[in-house]
């Protein structure tokens, strides 16, 4: 999947912020420089565990990384980064289907009650996704086993990190970084109005996908914007990838129920199909539900334009 930077459309000249007068303007390079080095800690930090918690935030960690990878591209030939930006990736993938069964044994969990028609089913489907994220939890490590942090440490700081006589003098950090926000406010506004015509949950994740990218790419130039946009923008982009985020749990979990429940039927555990179909139409019930709240969500997003917002308060 390309990065948000990948996605930046051509911006005109007078689109782009003046310069603040009486001071030198910092530079886009040595701040992606500074935030790379950031993330790749994180993601050393990371590597060893393999609770929940500690997946979701590797799992975070390569994206951001990836992230400040992909806006790299715009300052600097990106053909020295591509085995960097491939092992990331992998990681990243490798770590995706673990968050992805343990989301949905907690999901399930989370549907016990008094009223439950039909426990023994459910039941069933959480020992099922135990062992299909064990197995799964297997793999991971042998994943991170194979992650040479230090091999792609020593490859980005030739590149990147510390260029030494090469180093590079980037683009001016507020003009970047204004060029980056302009694209990315006219990418999630194209996006969020198409979702709320549609009301798909697909339309809806590809905004999500994109509120996220946009978010990391404010983290990554922080240093361009003032600080009270910053933050308020910062908050709302996480709010919105949350609200999303969980329309998108109900959307795997259904999905996953679902072929659990042909996997009944080809067995002859009929019993237990005719339980995942109950539960199956109770997410499905839940994930109407859900995509109200989520277009209600995104059109409030919209109308306050953050986005805009930033532009004009931090650059």
């Amino acid at each position: 999947m390309p990065g948000f930077a990948g996605e930046i459309r051509p911006v005109p000249a007078a689109a782009e912020p003046p310069r603040r007068p009486g001071r030198r303007p910092p530079d886009a390079a040595q701040t992606l420089r500074l935030g790379l080095g950031r993330q790749l800690d994180r993601l050393e930090a990371n590597l060893e565990r393999d609770d929940p918690k500690t997946i979701h935030d590797l799992r975070v960690a390569t994206r951001r990384v990836r992230a400040a990878l992909s806006l790299w591209r715009f300052i600097s030939d990106p053909r020295g980064l591509r085995r960097a930006r491939r092992a990331v990736r992998r990681l990243g993938r490798s770590l995706g289907a673990l968050r992805e069964a343990d989301v949905n044994v907690a999901q399930l969990r989370s549907l016990a009650g008094p009223g439950e028609a039909n426990p023994a089913a459910r039941e069933a489907a959480v020992a099922l996704e135990l062992a299909r994220a064990g197995r799964l939890r297997k793999k991971v490590r042998r994943a991170r086993r194979r992650f040479d942090v230090e091999a792609l440490r020593r490859e980005l700081q030739k590149a990147i990190l510390h260029p030494g006589e090469k180093l590079v003098s980037g683009p001016d950090l507020e003009r970047f970084a204004g060029i980056v926000v302009s694209a990315a406010s006219q990418h999630v506004r194209d996006l969020g109005e198409k979702a709320l015509r549609s009301g798909d949950p697909a339309a809806l994740h590809a905004v999500r996908i994109r509120v996220k990218k946009c978010r990391y790419a404010v983290e990554l130039l922080s240093p361009a914007f003032g600080k009270d946009p910053g933050r308020r923008a910062l908050k709302s982009l996480k709010t919105l990838q949350d609200r999303l985020g969980r329309l998108q749990d109900l959307v795997v979990l259904r999905a996953r129920v679902e072929a659990l429940r042909r996997r009944a039927e080809r067995d002859a555990l009929l019993a237990i199909a005719s339980g995942l179909d109950e539960l199956r139409s109770e997410l499905a019930r839940r994930q109407r539900e859900e995509i109200a709240v989520s277009k209600g969500s995104v059109e409030a997003f919209l109308r306050r334009g953050i986005l805009a917002e930033l532009k004009a308060g931090g650059v």
